[in-house]
């Protein structure tokens, strides 16, 4: 019985993400994914950072050459001055929420400078429950699995993503903690330019990635909660790209906020129907979560100091 309905929520996840293809999903800007899905729930997220002390190391390319087509080149040091992330998710069932996403970025160039804020990429994700936690226990484990696409959005830039991956909660009293290990497939990667009137396409295999967040909380009040983050992405797993395969690993402290409107208070003369007394499913109405961060960058091949912030809407 169970492993039929595991099968069904993979054969659906599997069949949203192929009619979604074009529409594609990219890394989120530091969030931790929880692998909780309510079915009806509407998630509405904005993902920010901006960052500081940014490597010297400029994206490294491999030598020009004058026959049209470059590749494969070596995977370029991404580096960035801020990024942002809207995202929709909605849950489509018990135990599957489909989402939509973009994300805006400011990067910088081959010449060292930096360009405008642009939209870099359309994402798509599912997220699947699979072992469900108990909300109303005082501990419990919960377990989920990632699949997603995305596209890049730039002019002569193309790459393509597919990511899988688990999500993996836990709780005990006041103490929680959340991790995610993810493989990101990275293909279809060219830049194209014009130069002199002759189109160069610089190509880079197509190679798997491997990413980690996690978050360990401590739940101070119902409002107030404080933790620490980590973040890492490890490229070309699979060895396929020639040259040094920059990693990044960030860590820091991050602030909780959660505010949420009663729609009913016991002072209340009338509910919804009239009567004087709210149903068991409308004494609560939308959530807002805030959350504020400082990560430090662990290697050379990452920024010093990264501010991110994160804000949710759930109703």
């Amino acid at each position: 019985m169970v492993q039929g309905k595991l099968c069904r929520a993979a054969a659906a996840a599997a069949l949203a993400l192929v009619v979604s293809l074009g529409a594609g999903p990219a890394s989120a800007q530091f969030e931790v994914e929880e692998p909780e899905v309510e079915k009806g729930e509407i998630e509405i997220e904005y993902h920010g950072a901006t960052f500081s002390g940014r490597p010297s190391v400029a994206a490294q390319d491999d030598d020009d050459d004058d026959d049209g087509d470059e590749g494969p080149a070596m995977l370029e040091n991404e580096v960035l001055r801020q990024g942002h992330e809207v995202e929709i998710t909605g849950g489509v069932t018990d135990w599957w929420a489909f989402g939509v996403g973009a994300e805006f970025e400011e990067e910088r160039g081959e010449d060292g400078s930096f360009g405008s804020l642009n939209l870099s990429e359309i994402e798509i994700s599912n997220r699947i429950e699979i072992v469900p936690m108990d909300d109303d226990a005082d501990s419990g484990f919960g377990a989920g699995l990632f699949l997603g696409y995305g596209t890049t959005v730039g002019k002569g830039e193309e790459e393509d993503t597919v990511k899988v991956g688990a999500l993996l909660s836990g709780k005990r009293g006041k103490v929680s903690a959340t991790g995610n290990l993810f493989l990101v497939n990275v293909f279809d990667i060219r830049e194209t330019e014009i130069e002199d009137g002759e189109v160069e396409v610089e190509r880079t295999p197509d190679h798997w990635d491997f990413e980690y967040a996690w978050q360990l909380k401590v739940q101070k009040t119902e409002r107030l909660a404080f933790g620490v983050e980590g973040f890492g992405e490890v490229p070309d797993i699979s060895g396929d790209v020639a040259g040094p395969t920059p990693e990044k690993h960030r860590i820091g402290p991050v602030l909780y906020l959660t505010f949420q409107k009663q729609r009913f208070s016991p002072g209340d003369d009338d509910d919804a129907n009239g009567n004087g007394e709210a149903d068991e499913d409308d004494d609560e109405g939308p959530t807002l979560n805030m959350a504020f961060g400082v990560l430090f960058g662990l290697n050379d091949d990452t920024s010093d100091v990264a501010l991110k912030w994160d804000v949710e809407l759930e109703f």
